[in-house]
């Protein structure tokens, strides 16, 4: 959890450099390599080392699965009612 959010925003800006789907795909091959390092581990130090590269791919996986759903879907089209009505309301105070 600390690997993944200690770059998380480094994945999301990578991702505005070079685009959503290449960032995406090094994000899974990382945590790809973790998976593979920690199923290879021989020690606890190689197997926390696997860890703490797992969680930076999961970090990037994690925050660019939300950035690709919020690129793809708008609020409104989602949400419609939602988006104009009830928000706004809530933020206002008590309803009647």
């Amino acid at each position: 959890m600390i690997s993944a959010s200690a770059v998380t925003a480094t994945w999301g800006k990578l991702s505005d450099i070079w685009g959503r789907k290449i960032v995406l795909l090094a994000a899974v091959a990382v945590f790809f390599v973790g998976s593979v390092l920690c199923g290879a581990a021989i020690s606890a130090a190689m197997l926390i080392a696997g860890r703490a590269v797992q969680g930076a791919g999961a970090g990037g996986l994690l925050a660019l699965t939300n950035i690709v759903v919020g690129d793809l879907f708008s609020p409104r089209l989602v949400f419609p009612r939602t988006s104009r009505t009830i928000l706004p309301k809530d933020h206002s105070g008590p309803n009647p």
